[in-house]
């Protein structure tokens, strides 16, 4: 099995009501790491261009940077945690032709030592 990854990063901000400190309006510097494992290589020799992968990944956070969390992720995930951003990113990313058939992870950090990962199995 092979897994290659990437990050990116967006900053926006977000509220998770009825929580005694994030309950108010803050933001954070999202860090997003983009896992995907094949059993097989293509052609070339790779899992998937890195190239794919953070063209893939770069479009879905562009929709979600420096914007309020809450009114931009569907709702379906809201409140707007770590987990359900991570959840998003998964199914958004999923969506995308090249990454359809391959299993991957998606961990969302939303600060430098604290992070949520989704997967399936």
């Amino acid at each position: 099995m092979w897994s290659v990854g990437i990050s990116a990063g967006f900053s926006a901000a977000h509220y998770i009501p009825g929580h005694p400190k994030c309950g108010r309006l803050h933001g954070h510097n999202y860090k997003v790491e983009l896992h995907v494992e094949s059993n097989k290589l293509n052609e070339m020799g790779f899992v998937l261009d890195f190239g794919d992968l953070k063209s893939a990944l770069n479009e879905i956070l562009k929709r979600l940077d420096h914007t309020l969390l809450n009114e931009s992720v569907s709702k379906d995930y809201q409140p707007p945690s770590a987990e359900k951003i991570a959840a998003y990113l998964y199914y958004e990313v999923k969506k995308s032709t090249d990454l359809r058939n391959f299993n991957i992870k998606v961990r969302v950090y939303e600060t430098p030592t604290s992070w949520a990962e989704y997967f399936e199995i």
